[in-house]
């Protein structure tokens, strides 16, 4: 996965709290989440278990294995959050944000109507 492709660590942590991601490192396959639902009791956090400094590692819960792992995002070769896109596909631009031609949604762009 190019730098470039790869995402923040702000989009990774909102998609472990949205469901199960897969992704891959050259130390193995990663099926993280950070629901509740997923985690058993006996091993629930007290504490956000990703320091808000710490840009680079993503602690999550591996519903394969049923531990904790971690994963550096540095090394991602591959990322993808259940119901989206692998991330290296979403867009040409290689930012990985959706792309909108039309500025739906966005205040200011759209069209007004002409009068005939």
């Amino acid at each position: 996965m190019k730098e470039g492709l790869r995402p923040k660590k702000h989009i990774v942590i909102r998609d472990l709290k949205r469901g199960v991601l897969t992704a891959s490192t050259k130390e193995g396959e990663i099926n993280g989440t950070l629901l509740n639902q997923w985690i058993p009791e006996e091993h629930m956090k007290d504490h956000n278990p990703n320091h808000p400094l710490e840009t680079d590692v993503v602690n999550c819960w591996d519903v394969k294995l049923h531990r904790w792992n971690r994963f550096k995002i540095s090394e991602l070769e591959t990322y993808n959050a259940i119901g989206s896109a692998p991330r290296a596909e979403a867009n040409e631009t290689g930012t990985g944000e959706r792309e909108n031609p039309q500025g739906t949604g966005n205040r200011g762009t759209q069209e007004t109507p002409q009068k005939t």
